[in-house]
């Protein structure tokens, strides 16, 4: 239930109109799937909202539909997964870029076991170079709200980012990542 393999922004589309929300101009649908990000639940929960309140309400408040689906995901999110678990993916929604599993047991003070249960369970994507990101809808669902714990795994984060090393020869801004992650935490 919880794996987030999202549909591609056709079949999204016919999801949508298939739920009777084939009035609602495709400009308006295609902008909705940006934020949906394809995911099945977000899906459901978005035309269920449209249908409850009809098409021109909606219209005006899609996001109010959106933060409420991401409200009851991250419940069913938190339902799932130890305290442990839930605390690590939460405090890890501070993280705007692919990070090594290094950086994420730094960040969110956890043991690589329980990083590795957070990918077993598809909450955590890996790129191709071993990277692990966040998928939007766990970013949005679960956004830190405590400024506290926020401030803290950002300073965590800086501290990780500020520790990297810049490769010797620095020819495109991809060379510099680790110092704008660095420079954003340090705002934060």
């Amino acid at each position: 239930a919880l794996t987030l393999k999202g549909l591609d922004n056709a079949s999204a589309m016919v999801f949508l109109q298939a739920y009777g929300l084939k009035d609602l101009p495709v400009n308006k649908l295609a902008s909705l799937l940006q934020d949906i990000d394809g995911h099945p639940f977000l899906l459901d929960n978005i035309a269920h909202y449209i249908q409850a309140i009809g098409i021109p309400a909606a219209m005006e408040n899609l996001q109010g539909g959106l933060e409420e689906g991401n409200e009851k995901f991250g419940g069913l999110i938190k339902k799932s997964l130890s305290s442990q678990e839930f605390n690590a993916l939460q405090s890890l929604t501070i993280l705007n870029r692919e990070i090594s599993l290094a950086g994420l047991c730094q960040i969110a003070q956890v043991r690589p076991s329980v990083i590795m249960r957070l990918r077993e369970k598809a909450l955590l994507q890996t790129n191709d170079m071993g990277k692990f990101w966040l998928h939007n809808i766990i970013r949005n669902s679960l956004r830190l709200t405590d400024l506290e714990a926020a401030k803290q795994a950002n300073l965590r984060a800086m501290n990780f980012y500020r520790g990297q090393e810049l490769p010797l020869l620095r020819q495109s801004i991809d060379d510099y990542a680790s110092v704008l992650e660095w420079h954003y935490h340090a705002v934060e």
